[in-house]
């Protein structure tokens, strides 16, 4: 991450290229396989997440899957691998301790299915789909913290515990530790590519952590495999329209639209028809040039700006916010790359531009904090760095 952001101020450093070059070759060669380092530059910055996530439907929990995995190892008594053995002495208690448990989550009485549960893991605590019981008893007490230790037992027991990985990511993304959620969403769709959930899911916490392109990439995955799923065109739409795709964000929110949602999901329809109609007149505003001269004009700029052409970059995001002045990720980008030429006093009324439209974007703040951190205005700094971390408390 270190000579990532050393790449950025010095893009031409042969010598900081070979070396990370050198550390991921090293990283590879001790881990097998290591996750590829994010962007030094932040994405685009997406809206803060205005839409519930819904957690699968309620046939997704584990928990009443459990008998049939008691039947099947209570099978294997005589086999010599510990693993296959359930129950210590007892199995046939410990079957009865865990059935019971599981009749009472099913009536939501989770406390009571916790204790059971305690009962059964004196006699044997070595059966993972046990640890994962406990942990989706204890998310229904949101015992989060607790949760989550329940179920890294549960993985540790049996890494292949494709539920657990997806409820220990859920529950880490209810305490804020998204970088770790993420890992275990990405564990999931590793064991079982075309789980759909876990791709929605994992686009939801990227888009917490301000990823707004890789989530929409997780959300295409997930309607890849179900076009059908509301949750993903929903908020699919709302980080395209965050990012001032107001086209494809058109088209995401109406096939949600479309859909007919109910339920939880029912009741977001007028927001997203509010959202609707803001990027309808966003195309309407363009003028003669269209909302796609715009759009090129806006990736014409991210380009050159990853690319280093710094004005390049400039040029184009003040050719996007002439055109658009609600374009807020263009203000938001236009005052990173003057702050990432030491221009800090101009970079500063562009972050002030892109918080009059858009004043709840966390990475907005943050920007202009830092900024004015390096212009020597430090409680202004700090006002504007807790306003950061009081939109977006998980955010790194």
């Amino acid at each position: 991450a270190a000579l990532d952001k050393a790449l950025v101020l010095d893009p031409g450093n042969v010598g900081i290229a070979k070396e990370r070059a050198a550390t991921v070759a090293a990283a590879r060669g001790a881990h097998g396989a290591i996750t590829p380092t994010p962007s030094p530059r932040p994405a685009a910055p997406a809206r803060p997440q205005i839409f519930s996530m819904v957690v699968g439907p309620e046939e997704k929990n584990p928990v009443g899957a459990i008998r049939q995995r008691i039947d099947e190892i209570a099978a294997l008594q005589g086999s010599p691998a510990p693993r296959d053995r359930m129950g210590g002495a007892d199995p046939d208690k410990f079957r009865a301790l865990v059935t019971e448990a599981v009749h009472l989550n099913e009536a939501r009485r989770f406390a009571d299915a916790l204790a059971k549960l305690g009962q059964a893991e004196q006699l044997d605590d070595r059966f993972a789909d046990l640890h994962l019981a406990k942990g989706m008893n204890l998310r229904g007490l949101a015992r989060w913290e607790d949760a989550v230790t329940a179920l890294q037992r549960a993985v540790e027991l049996d890494p292949s515990l494709k539920n657990a990985w997806f409820y220990l990511g859920d529950s880490l993304d209810n305490l804020n530790r998204l970088e770790h959620a993420v890992t275990c969403y990405d564990r999931v769709v590793a064991l079982d590519p075309r789980d759909v959930d876990a791709w929605t899911d994992r686009g939801h916490v990227l888009n917490r952590l301000g990823r707004a392109l890789d989530a929409i990439e997780s959300w295409k995955r997930a309607l890849a495999l179900d076009p059908r799923c509301a949750l993903a065109w929903l908020n699919k739409g709302a980080a395209e329209a965050s990012l001032g795709q107001p086209g494809p964000a058109i088209e995401s929110l109406e096939r949600f639209l479309a859909l007919g949602p109910q339920g939880q999901l029912g009741e977001h329809v007028g927001r997203v028809q509010a959202l609707l109609a803001e990027c309808r007149a966003r195309l309407a505003g363009a003028g003669g040039g269209g909302s796609g001269a715009i759009q090129e004009m806006f990736n014409r700029a991210r380009q050159a700006d990853r690319e280093g052409r710094r004005a390049d970059a400039i040029a184009g995001y003040r050719e996007v916010v002439a055109k658009d002045p609600s374009c807020f990720p263009a203000w938001m980008n236009l005052g990173i790359c003057l702050e990432e030429l030491d221009m800090h006093a101009e970079a500063l009324p562009c972050y002030e531009k892109a918080l009059a439209v858009n004043g709840r974007e966390a990475m907005i703040w943050g920007q202009k904090g830092v900024c004015l951190g390096r212009l020597g205005r430090p409680d202004e700094a700090l006002a504007a760095l807790d306003k950061c971390t009081a939109l977006a408390p998980g955010s790194p």
